[in-house]
């Protein structure tokens, strides 16, 4: 197995990460939005409400508001239902990566345990399944080790078991 294969579940939970914080982004605009078309949505009402009591105000120009809010709302209102859509299949996109992180947990778990105990299989699960940086990984190993040393033993490894270079 290689580095890059061993990585493959760290770049995906990042993918994951950046994709959660996307869709919390996309629900803070979506309420945002939707406090703007109830404020609009009340302000035309007591605009429109205006028009109907017994003070003389001048038809055009209210009539000419509540159309612009009227337009304002359509559109606002087709804005935020296109964003609950795009939030739902970042949803759904999440869920299919967060599967898959599961199956290639599962698959580096496989690997890992086929690797002679000792301090390789530990800085394997702490880099590539726990997702450590090598300094992490150096100090979870709790014995005399630098981060360039641990990750050039794993590399080390990695290259004696491939034949070739990590």
């Amino acid at each position: 197995m290689t580095v890059q294969e061993l990585s493959r579940l760290y770049w995906l939970r990042r993918e994951i990460q950046a994709d959660r914080d996307r869709l919390e982004k996309l629900k803070q605009e979506i309420e945002y939005d939707e406090a703007k078309l109830a404020a609009i949505a009340a302000q035309a009402v007591s605009l429109s409400a205006q028009a109907f009591d017994d003070t003389p105000v001048m038809a055009s120009k209210i009539g000419s508001r509540v159309e612009n809010d009227a337009i304002i709302l359509a559109d606002l209102k087709r804005h935020i239902e296109a964003k609950k859509r795009l939030a739902e299949s970042l949803a759904q996109t999440i869920r299919g990566k967060l599967l898959k992180s599961i199956e290639e947990q599962a698959r580096l778990e496989q690997y890992i345990a086929e690797v002679p105990p000792g301090a390789v299989r530990s800085i394997m699960t702490f880099r590539f399944v726990e997702g450590m940086t090598w300094e992490q990984v150096s100090d979870a190993l709790g014995f005399r080790s630098t981060p360039d040393s641990v990750k050039k033993l794993c590399y080390r490894y990695l290259k004696a078991e491939n034949g070739t270079g990590a």
